[in-house]
């Protein structure tokens, strides 16, 4: 018998003949799938094209920074609200809703004339964009029957899982052969056609009404936001000046009252009291550390090939694909792995390679081949396939069945937070350390007499050329200074990936004290998160 998806009155259904009660599942997953596509996409597509725009717009790395940190952290700040959203306006509503504003966003980011107007589209984006995910796994865990709800989230996990994956090579394509502006304005065709099926497709949830914890939100938004623009303009404006020490303060003050404001509300948006379950505090962790892995690395990798190693963006883009394939592969394995051994040793040793790829990256230099390359990333691809699906499905089993929304719209919330702060202390360690290195450079060169000797073979090569005394002058100091600079980024950029791994090796240490689930329940596969 054919059921129609809810819809308003009067509105002529053109998928009416082909949605029925027992392909209404299959059909869900194709606009839900679309959706959250485009989203992770957007997190890895974008980092490809950050050279492009730096150069296009004439931006330094710490603006530019804010183009990927202030997506993540208005994602994050969104993703608790959207339980309630779904409770008191329906899931498919706020889906197609959020979905249509993200491709306007997206349209909006590919119309930006300069910096600052690229950052608060990418925040619009990343406000409606934090909804989509979260309320997309609630609509495909409802549309399957419970005997398949396992099922249901690894087809989920497609888009979640092939989304990185062809991101930095979509992205690179986009960016060498039409123009960045159009990493975003790929977004408007699947975009469109994910609200059209929402709209015909999804069935409509039940609605009910719930408080608001808006001082909740008020608080974590206000802490997130002043600590993180601390930490990104701490280098730049002193970190003793009343300007950083002022929204330090107002982070921590805000932070506390976040604490009790939760704590005290009988609806909160985030249940604090989960963190009195071990595994699940240990997990939680693991997962805040992995943010560094993930979004730092992906962030400094592209980066790095483009300014220091002059790789275009598909030849990154195709150099990070194998990334993608090691996932993939690994994951199936991984989910054979989780019932036969402890799930502590996956985490482990994935937490362990993407600690050791990390580490080895901070040996880059101009001259590290291709090959070294992409066999990094796939280890690395390794790394992330074994670790995701034991740390998510281990950690999200230790709580009660009831708790499972929420604690799992709180393990996404914390890998986001984990990766913004990261690329922002990522970034703010580079700008030191460059800082450091031109002066150790400089002074290393001038006491070894290497300047001397640089500078006369330039100034005399440029005399032959029919250059003046003065303008071979001139071109031997700008190449020393060139050269210098050139080294001291490549230092930087070892020192701050030598950190991003330092970070990684220590987040093994909470993975240590997750404990795995005996019994049934909760642990069902059904619970699984997607990575994003």
């Amino acid at each position: 018998m054919t059921t129609l998806a809810h819809q308003p009155t009067g509105r002529k259904n053109p998928l009416a003949h082909l949605v029925t009660d027992e392909n209404y599942m299959w059909w869900a997953t194709i606009p839900v799938i679309l959706g959250m596509f485009i989203v992770i996409m957007d997190n890895s597509i974008v980092n490809v094209a950050l050279p492009h725009i730096m150069s296009d717009f004439g931006s330094n790395l710490e603006e530019i920074e804010w183009v990927s940190t202030g997506y993540m952290l208005a994602s994050a700040v969104m993703m608790p609200t959207t339980g309630y959203l779904g409770d008191r306006f329906g899931r498919k509503r706020v889906y197609w809703i959020a979905t249509a504003m993200f491709t306007l966003a997206s349209v909006l980011c590919g119309m930006a004339w300069n910096t600052p107007s690229l950052i608060i589209f990418r925040v619009f984006q990343g406000i409606v964009g934090g909804a989509i995910q979260p309320v997309s796994q609630a609509i495909i865990f409802e549309a399957f029957p419970p005997a398949k709800r396992g099922m249901s989230m690894a087809v989920v996990g497609i888009g979640a899982m092939f989304a990185p994956m062809l991101g930095p090579t979509v992205g690179g394509y986009l960016v060498d052969y039409i123009s960045w502006r159009w990493i975003f304005y790929v977004n408007l065709p699947f975009g469109i056609l994910a609200v059209f099926m929402t709209l015909f497709i999804i069935r409509e949830s039940a609605t009910r009404k719930l408080p608001f914890d808006a001082w909740g939100l008020t608080f974590m938004a206000t802490f997130l936001t002043t600590v993180l623009l601390a930490v990104s303009q701490g280098n730049k404006e002193g970190w003793d000046s009343p300007y950083i020490v002022a929204l330090m303060a107002t982070g921590l003050i805000s932070f506390g009252l976040f604490v009790i404001v939760e704590m005290w509300r009988a609806h909160p948006l985030i249940d604090l009291r989960l963190f009195e379950i071990g595994t699940y505090t240990a997990g939680t962790c693991s997962s805040i550390v992995m943010g560094v892995g993930l979004f730092g690395g992906m962030f400094l990798l592209p980066l790095f090939l483009q300014n220091e190693m002059d790789y275009d963006a598909i030849q990154t883009g195709l150099l990070m694909l194998p990334q993608g394939l090691a996932v993939a592969f690994t994951m199936p394995v991984a989910a054979k792995l989780m019932a036969r051994t402890d799930p502590r040793y996956l985490m482990v040793g994935g937490m362990g390679l993407i600690g050791l790829t990390l580490w080895l990256q901070g040996s880059m230099t101009p001259e590290t081949s291709s090959f070294t390359l992409v066999w990094w990333t796939v280890l690395r691809g390794i790394g992330m396939g074994l670790a995701f699906p034991s740390m998510n499905q281990t950690t999200l089993a230790s709580v009660p069945i009831t708790s499972v929304g929420m604690a799992s719209g709180m393990f996404n919330v914390t890998r986001q937070i984990g990766g913004s702060f990261s690329i922002a202390l990522l970034t703010t360690l580079i700008t030191q350390r460059n800082v450091f290195h031109t002066s150790i450079l400089g002074q290393d060169a001038a006491r070894t007499g290497m300047a001397h000797e640089f500078t006369a073979q330039v100034q005399q090569h440029a005399l032959t050329m029919g250059n003046t005394a003065m303008e071979a002058h001139a071109v031997a100091g700008a190449s020393m200074a060139g050269l210098i600079a050139k080294q001291a980024s490549v230092l930087a950029f070892q020192d701050a990936f030598y950190a991003a791994g330092v970070v990684m090796f220590l987040g093994i240490i909470p993975c240590l004290f997750v404990k795995k689930k005996a019994q049934e329940g909760p642990a069902d596969s059904s619970h699984a998160m997607v990575m994003e």
